[in-house]
């Protein structure tokens, strides 16, 4: 048997890069020669997270914490951070992070030190170009990271918006968002400033702070090419006022547990024609629905129904695939089928499908038909038919959310 300690130092930096800082603390305190590989290792280690664990073992050493900073502050790249307080902030102070640019931070609540905390972080961390903060930050001082192009406020209940327009005015913006989950607050045209911003393409935000201007100056924004937003009761007003003032330029639309069957819903999404991808996630839709979709998307080449509650039967939902001739991709990942939905779509593939200029893959992971491969392969033969058992990832938020994709290049 290979003696684990006879590696070399590349192969052990290769293997570290794998193992939590939490995990390297432990192995330093199995030997001196362990210690001295997980501490090399910090050297050249380009990202970390620090968990409220890993900080309970930095407060029994802090000679051990001093070694991770002092080795780790030139070349980390990336740091999440929870469980953040001043006095950690001002013992970090010792250290320099030039190569510093992405930060995750969630800082113990205090309300009243907040904003001697933000100053402090931004101190510490002059060169971020994202950063992601939880903390009961007013918003004063986030002015002064004159490199950031993605600022989330997770959580900041706090926030003043008399802050924003110095903020919005200072930095150039790309990815912006605002989340709090409930409605304990509602910055309401407090946050009009943050649509100044010209430069923001992404934003992401709960649904009750899109009431009033704030909507319709975003839709406005000249590079806007995500809005995604959690939603309770709102998500019909907001998709009418996309489908009013930009219904062209929308290009994909996914609703994670949000559309079900709504007809105010399906009569906006009517009127967006340039849809390329609609994605469905855990939610549900009647056939009649669905086929007033296909009609009026022309353009439609991915259709995503995952973890579907429902799907029409198969000789609705075939026929609806036939009037869709751009459709390349048809997902149905998660999403239960029986064997009469293979029976009947086996009898179907020719009518649909021998016309089309290009072939249709179909993804069809954890849908009950992965235990009978050879059977499918059999029932659901064609040429321009090409099955996946792979699934397709998607970056999905937790639930009762709506993602729009915008194409800037295309006028109103």
């Amino acid at each position: 048997m290979c003696n684990s300690l006879s590696l070399n130092d590349d192969c052990w930096l290769l293997i570290l890069k794998y193992v939590s800082l939490e995990d390297q603390l432990s192995l330093a305190q199995v030997s001196s020669t362990f210690d001295a590989v997980v501490t090399r290792n910090w050297a050249s280690m380009k990202s970390a997270k620090i968990t409220y664990d890993v900080l309970d073992k930095f407060k029994l050493n802090k000679d051990q914490f001093d070694e991770f900073m002092a080795r780790s502050c030139g070349s980390l790249q990336k740091l999440r951070l929870k469980g953040g307080t001043q006095e950690l902030l001002r013992s970090m102070g010792q250290y320099s992070f030039p190569n510093l640019t992405v930060l995750d931070i969630e800082m113990n609540y205090n309300e009243e030190q907040a904003d001697e905390e933000t100053l402090m972080l931004v101190e510490l961390f002059p060169n971020l170009t994202k950063l992601t903060l939880h903390s009961s930050t007013t918003g004063r001082h986030l002015c002064r990271l004159h490199k950031l192009k993605e600022l989330h406020l997770i959580w900041c209940e706090d926030l003043d918006t008399t802050t924003f327009d110095e903020i919005f005015s200072s930095l150039n913006l790309e990815k912006l968002s605002v989340l709090y989950y409930g409605y304990n607050v509602n910055l309401g045209d407090g946050l009009l400033p943050a649509t100044k911003c010209q430069t923001l393409q992404e934003v992401l935000i709960d649904d009750h702070h899109l009431l009033g201007d704030v909507l319709n100056n975003i839709l406005r924004l000249p590079h806007l090419k995500k809005l995604t937003f959690y939603t309770r009761d709102y998500y019909e007003h907001i998709l009418n006022m996309v489908a009013q003032q930009q219904p062209l330029k929308v290009h994909s639309i996914l609703f994670n547990d949000a559309l079900w069957s709504s007809d105010r819903g399906t009569n906006s999404i009517m009127c967006m024609t340039n849809i390329r991808r609609l994605v469905l996630y855990d939610d549900d839709i009647d056939t009649e629905i669905l086929y007033k979709i296909f009609n009026c998307l022309p353009h439609l080449e991915e259709l995503h129904l995952i973890k579907m509650r429902s799907l029409p039967f198969a000789r609705h939902f075939w026929d609806m695939v036939a009037n869709c001739p751009t459709m390349k991709i048809l997902n149905l990942c998660n999403t239960k089928l029986d064997e009469e939905f293979v029976k009947i779509s086996s009898l179907r593939l020719n009518r649909v499908l021998d016309g089309r200029r290009t072939p249709l893959r179909m993804h069809v992971h954890n849908t009950g038909l992965e235990r009978h491969p050879h059977n499918i392969l059999t029932s659901l033969q064609h040429p321009n038919l090409k099955l996946s058992l792979d699934p397709i990832e998607l970056n999905l938020l937790s639930s009762r959310f709506v993602e729009i994709g915008f194409n800037p290049q295309i006028g109103t």
